[in-house]
Order: C-alpha cells, then structure tokens, then sequence
C-alpha cells in the first residue's frame, strides 16, 4: 500500500502507446509493410495513495526494445493523472501497424511527475515536482519478451501500483524521488485482469443477441473508432434506474465498464478500417467510424453523458446487513463535498461488486474500512442522508503494512530482515510479488524477479501484513540497487 509519508512508494508507469497509422522506427525495426504489422493497445491502471491527491506524469516518448534496435511508440509530451486509474485500467492508447516481431523492453522518457495534495472543495494546496533519476530514462523489463505478431492485436495492461511502485523519500534539500516499479502483463481471454470504462455512444443494438457497439471511444489523439460489446451479462441503469438492453437507442450516450479482449476468431470482428458504403444494412453513423478487433465484456452500462453518474472515492463506514441493503460511505477530500462527509450507498439488484484485480465479489465482501471507488447516481434528501444509488461498487482491500531492512538469512519459504526495530520472521511465496530497481547514472532499470533471485545483504521494502504464526506475510518485496553516483 503505497503510502507517500515517510519513505513509502508512488507509482509511475510505462504507457505503452502508438502514434496511430503507423509507429516510427528507430534502427532496423521495419514498419513498411501492412502485411507484417499488428495492432497494440495500452491499459493503464494505477492504485490509490493516502498522501497525494493528483500524480501528474508528463511522458516525452516511449520505445518498444528489440535486438534489431527500437520502434517509437509514443511521442508526446502527454500529461496524465494516474490517481484517476485507482478502480479501472483506462485504454490509453490504441493503433495499427505496429512492425511484428519479438521485443525485450520499453523504453519510457519522462519529462515531469508533479505531486498535489487538495482541500475539500478540489483547490490545490500543496505541490511537488519529483527529481527525475537518470534524466528521466526508465528500462522497463517484462517478465520475458513479448511478440507483435502481423494482423492480431495484442493488448498490454500497465499496472502502477501507487502504494508498492516507486518509492518516494525527502532529501535534504526537501526533494522528492522516486525508484519506479511497473507491473506488465499481455491480455488474452482470461478474467484476472482489470475492469476497463470506455464512453461513447450506443450503435448496432441487438437485444436478442445481447450485443452492441460503442462508438466514438476517444483512446489517443489520433484514432476514435467503434469496439463491440458483448452486454448479455451486464447490468445497465440510468438516472432513473435500471433497464434493459432494449431500452437503449442508437446514439445514446454510454459509459461501459468491463474486461477488454483481442475478439476471437468468429466473434463480432469488423473490418479494421471500417465499412465503405452504408448499404450492408448496417447504420450510417456507425460508418463514420473505424472498426478494431477487440471485445468488451460488459459488467455494467451507464446511460447518460459522462458525469452523469457520480464517480467518487472514500471508504466504507459501516457494512451492509443484507444483499440490497445500503453501507455508510465517507466520500473522500477533494472531490467537492464537506470534510468527512457520510452519504449512504443504497446496494440495488443489479448492483455489481468488484475487486480492483477485477474479481466478482458479494455484497458480504463490503467491511468497516475499506477503501472503494462507487459510481451511482445520487439521490438527494430533504428527511434524511443523502443517498448513492450504486452501479459499480470497486473494492480495495490490498492495504499493507511496510518493512524495511536489509535481508539476513535467507530459507525456503522465509526470510530473516534486520530493521532499524530488531530482526523480523518474513514469510514469501510463490505468489509474493518480487521487483528489483537498478539506479544508474544515465537512467532507471525496473525488473520483476522471483523470490529465488533474492540473496543475504539486500536492501529491501517488504509490504504485507501480520501473519497468524509470528512471520510477517510479504505481499510484495522491493529490491533496490544504487549504481548510481554519489
């Protein structure tokens, strides 16, 4: 859990991008033929820090890394907040013709990461720029190399945890600094992945098919196409309620929320460069746009322009008694409403509750504390609280504990950590998530690793929590290397 106080962990990212119609080479990776080119898109994720309220990162370029030199996949300067990522992977970017072939890293050139803290009314009132290490290079290496391969779309989810990625610590001259730490994982057609929301409007509705298109999802300054939608298993609302997938009419404003798939073969794949004429009884709007192959899964529909629907940030202050029952909800700062202000979140039949990982949960998994992201519409009350009649309810129960030492003896499933507190019992497993930072002169070098690269002597942050036989139970460790000058 990332927390930005004391010597805690920010997280900053790789956002895997390209310039649409056509990435750039850079020595020897050839991007001429259409034949032997594929398609990428980037999910971008990040998670929630109790220190800051905006993480501004200002990206200058992003290069994908081959032994036959490098592709261009981004030029910017694009400035994001990854704070908005908390509960959702958002399509950053999406393009075709990508050269096919076998990469090893990516290359990420920041510019600026700026840090703010917010009052209750969303003014800032606090501001940091970041020292960037190694001018703002950053080597990213994959858990091995990754294939583009000619006429398929390959889909990269970049998950920057805010809590565990880059740790953050003053220095004396009241600098900030960060150590990136950057989770990438290639999506196929599993479930582990994150929910992602894309807005547009509605086409091609088919009620007895349960499918639709969204068109008009805006991902990158340069491509805005149409990416089907299977809505068979989603739960749809609007201001006033729920609906069914016939209720909704072409041209309708929607914001999906759902897993994001390369589309399988047979599915509802479209011409990648969409239809060129209106008479193959398809709707003329919808060929005003290009087509991808790619599917959504739909978990929920929002009708209604962006905004509609309260997005907010808080936590749960009391636990629903029931399935349909409401939870006491504090809304956090920044977000325009009074300081620790309550509402109730009223749980509806179609009301979905996820994990951040993307799993389903119950309305059982709601507990005292917890950190969530809800989207509803609010209804507001003259007799009593006000009330978030909720859509989408996304759960953040990955809070951790933070060690840190230097790693003594070293057994199979254990770990001895000397800290500044006296000797701690760590405990790891093959689920532990291991991440070693290499700091150099002339950049960063962020790698995932395994618990068997770990050796006596390292310096480590250790995130997790206390376990039930004495051992303190590490979700994720921290190895950082300074090569660096002094």
């Amino acid at each position: 859990m990332f927390i930005l106080k004391k010597s805690t962990f920010l997280a900053i990212s790789l956002l895997l991008t390209l310039t649409a119609c056509g990435g750039s080479g850079d020595g020897g990776v050839d991007t001429s033929s259409a034949r032997d080119t594929g398609s990428v898109g980037i999910l971008l994720t990040d998670g929630p820090t109790a220190e800051f309220d905006i993480i501004n990162i200002t990206l200058r370029e992003i290069r994908l890394l081959s032994d036959n030199g490098s592709v261009t996949v981004f030029s910017g300067p694009k400035t994001i907040d990854l704070l908005k990522m908390r509960s959702h992977s958002e399509l950053f970017a999406l393009t075709t013709d990508v050269a096919s072939g076998k990469f090893e890293k990516i290359r990420l050139l920041v510019d600026k990461i700026e840090l703010i803290k917010l009052d209750a009314d969303g003014n800032p009132t606090e501001s940091h720029d970041v020292k960037l290490s190694g001018h703002g290079k950053i080597d990213l290496n994959p858990r091995g190399p990754f294939y583009i391969t000619a006429g398929e779309t390959l889909l990269i989810q970049i998950d920057i945890d805010a809590e565990k990625s880059l740790k953050i610590h003053e220095s004396g001259n009241g600098k900030w600094h960060f150590r990136p730490v950057i989770f990438v994982d290639i999506i196929g057609h599993r479930q582990d992945n994150r929910l992602v929301r894309l807005s547009g409007e509605a086409s091609e509705v088919d009620p007895m098919a349960g499918t639709l298109e969204l068109c008009g999802a805006r991902v990158n300054r340069d491509w805005e196409g149409c990416i089907d939608v299977d809505a068979a298993q989603s739960s749809i609302f609007d201001a006033n309620g729920e609906l069914m997938l016939g209720d909704i009419d072409q041209g309708d404003a929607l914001t999906v929320i759902g897993f994001l798939r390369p589309a399988p073969a047979g599915s509802l794949r479209r011409e990648r460069h969409g239809d060129e004429d209106d008479d193959n009884g398809r709707d003329e709007h919808d060929d005003d746009y290009e087509h991808h192959d790619l599917l959504m899964e739909a978990v929920v529909i929002e009708v209604g322009t962006p905004g509609s629907f309260f997005s907010l940030n808080g936590s749960a202050r009391s636990a629903p008694a029931d399935a349909m029952a409401a939870f006491v909800y504090e809304i956090d700062p920044g977000q325009g409403f009074a300081a620790g202000q309550h509402i109730d979140v009223q749980l509806l039949q179609g009301t979905r509750i996820f994990s951040r990982k993307g799993q389903e949960l119950d309305f059982g998994a709601v507990e005292v504390g917890m950190k969530a992201t809800v989207d509803g519409i609010m209804m507001l009350s003259d007799m009593g609280p006000d009330a978030l009649n909720a859509a989408l309810v996304v759960l953040d129960a990955s809070a951790a504990t933070q060690l840190t030492g230097e790693i003594g003896t070293l057994q199979a499933a254990t770990l001895t950590l000397l800290t500044a507190g006296g000797d701690r019992c760590v405990a790891f497993g093959d689920d532990t998530d291991v991440f070693m930072v290499t700091l150099l002169d002339d950049g960063t070098l962020a790698t995932r690793i395994t618990v068997a690269d770990l050796e006596s002597g390292q310096k480590i942050d250790v995130f997790g929590a206390e376990g039930a036989v004495g051992c303190f139970d590490a979700q994720s460790i921290i190895v950082v290397v300074d090569h660096s000058s002094p």
